[in-house]
């Protein structure tokens, strides 16, 4: 509350997980950059190119994201995605991949 309110000589207007992330470094999961499909499926452009497999959400690290984070975005409609996707749709609509 000291650090939202601006108390105990604090200036206000932040929080634990913005102090977290400015000065330690800390992914705070609350501003997450926003996600595009054009981004999406250059990753998997590229993970294909690197594995010669199209990325599934247990595919692991991708950037500074994860697949499986990036399915939760697309699954929910996070991080400025609309909601109803997932990788495999994605895969499917834009690049013809079926069933791997």
């Amino acid at each position: 509350m000291a650090l939202v309110q601006g108390l105990r000589g604090l200036s206000g207007g932040s929080s634990l997980a913005k102090l977290l992330a400015q000065e330690r470094g800390v992914r705070n999961r609350g501003s997450l950059p926003s996600l595009s499909i054009h981004k999406i499926l250059s990753w998997a452009d590229e993970h294909f190119e690197r594995t010669e497999t199209w990325p599934t959400p247990k595919s692991g690290s991708v950037h500074v994201e994860t697949w499986k984070g990036i399915e939760m975005a697309l699954i929910q409609g996070h991080r400025g995605l609309r909601a109803g996707l997932s990788i495999a749709r994605l895969l499917r609509r834009y690049r013809g991949v079926v069933g791997w």
